[in-house]
């Protein structure tokens, strides 16, 4: 799981919808991590989100979507389709991290 640019996730700035993010100041294209480089990996272009996943401790993915605040697929740690109350119930540690992850998001009320 490694990223041809080496952007984190926290180095982009959201316009205040988080429908498109700024590094510096062009529309980001490309795949942001997590800090940790493992357990979130957004995929975007020119600035819009086109994929997120998140991975269980064991490198396989959890969650699967295309909404930064929503929710898409989710899988238990051997690669299993589960339903979503299932999946918070079971790993709250991941819901957790993506929760603390979407408040500390940065954003810019003047962008568009």
């Amino acid at each position: 799981m490694s990223c041809t640019k080496e952007v984190k996730i926290s180095q982009l700035v959201f316009n205040k919808s988080l429908t498109v993010a700024y590094y510096g100041e062009e529309p980001f294209s490309g795949k942001a991590w997590s800090e940790d480089n493992k357990t979130v990996c957004m995929t975007f272009e020119e600035g819009k989100v086109t994929l997120i996943k998140v991975f269980h401790a064991n490198g396989k993915v959890a969650v699967e979507g295309t909404e930064f605040q929503g929710v898409g697929k989710t899988y238990d740690e051997q690669g299993n389709s589960i339903g979503l109350h299932e999946f918070v119930k079971a790993y709250p540690a991941i819901v957790n991290e993506v929760q603390h992850m979407a408040t500390n998001v940065l954003y810019d009320e003047s962008l568009k």
